[in-house]
């Protein structure tokens, strides 16, 4: 199965709560899984993406900060 991966920076849970608001309604492909890889307490950003990275194998990765919302349906 295809996947997208969101890797998303968070230190504010306010604004991480309206981020998934936004991502949980992206239309997807037929046949595309849709996951999530919150990154907190990170020594930094970098190293926070990273590890993240490392836990999936989805064949696309999206790095963000949780400030961003996706409000084109179609991304």
């Amino acid at each position: 199965m295809r996947k997208i991966a969101f890797i998303i920076c968070v230190n504010d849970e306010c604004y991480y709560q309206e981020c998934l608001f936004y991502i949980e309604r992206l239309h997807l492909p037929q046949g595309v899984e849709l996951e999530v890889y919150p990154v907190r307490a990170a020594t930094s950003m970098c190293q926070g993406y990273q590890q993240a990275m490392q836990q999936t194998d989805a064949e696309y990765k999206v790095y963000m900060h949780q400030d961003v919302f996706l409000i084109n349906r179609d991304f």
